[in-house]
């Protein structure tokens, strides 16, 4: 009795092998080194206990119709894309009117002298805390010299303040948001720029403001060209529901654009 049944074979997305090859993936058969052009799969029982498990490859083309030879079969279509379940929930609740992501945070101090930042994210039936230790705020600092640390580590997250810290003995609390939602940079455009990095890949930085950390996306090390990788970057904004004000500005080897934030964009649409 054999022990491998349900052999499938597909091919795959354009999209998903343009990927392939920017990434310089390989055929899953031995050391082929052939672009990944179909998906095969099939059951299997593993272990003493007689565990049924299954394994997905991505094979070039050559193998895949040995593959689809072998078990007499035909080569179908690409699977349909399918949104994953956690940003299928994600986009539900943020969808849901005068959905506004707000984070309390809390910055407190303990009786050992210690700063801490809490934060407690809510809204359209989320939550979430966290706490962390302030350590470039030093022992029994002042709590001005504390707001000012977690202010700093808010931007790292680009989170700012909503209104003014609510100071008490040895806390002080403040609503946060993104902020590409709070002013003045809810109206403000993103700088997309495209460029090869020291270590050959390719990449696109989406910057706000210089205080916050910029949004990085590999797009390929393999076969890339600038114009190769404008159009991947292309691909990802409008994947991602991003919006793009004009072409983009060639100079030398890197590629600059400027755009909003699906959120932005959705206010001002």
């Amino acid at each position: 009795m054999s022990r491998t049944w349900g052999h499938q074979i597909r091919r795959l997305a354009d999209h998903v092998v343009d990927r392939a090859d920017r990434f310089g993936h390989t055929c899953a058969t031995g050391k082929c080194q052939g672009l990944p052009i179909h998906a095969v799969q099939w059951n299997y029982i593993t272990g003493r206990g007689g565990r049924a498990s299954y394994t997905t490859r991505h094979v070039c083309d050559d193998h895949g119709a040995k593959f689809a030879a072998k078990h007499n079969l035909t080569i179908g279509d690409p699977e349909p894309e399918r949104q994953h379940p956690v940003a299928t929930a994600m986009q539900a609740m943020t969808s849901v009117p005068g959905f506004e992501p707000r984070r309390r945070v809390r910055v407190h101090r303990t009786a050992a002298g210690q700063w801490y930042l809490e934060q407690h994210a809510t809204g359209a039936g989320m939550f979430s805390h966290g706490s962390r230790w302030m350590a470039g705020a030093p022992t029994r600092a002042p709590m001005n010299q504390a707001i000012a640390e977690a202010e700093l580590l808010l931007a790292q997250l680009t989170l700012v303040p909503v209104g003014e810290w609510t100071l008490g003995a040895a806390e002080a609390t403040v609503e946060t948001a993104p902020a590409y939602h709070v002013e003045p940079w809810a109206s403000r455009r993103w700088l997309m720029r495209v460029a090869c990095n020291d270590r050959g890949m390719w990449q696109l930085h989406q910057v706000l403001d210089t205080r916050f950390p910029p949004i990085v996306t590999d797009l390929g090390n393999h076969n890339m060209t600038l114009d190769r990788a404008i159009g991947a970057a292309g691909e990802h904004i409008t994947n991602c529901g991003w919006f793009l004000d004009d072409a983009w500005i060639v100079t030398d080897d890197v590629a600059e654009q400027t755009g909003l934030h699906p959120d932005q964009a959705r206010s001002v649409s």
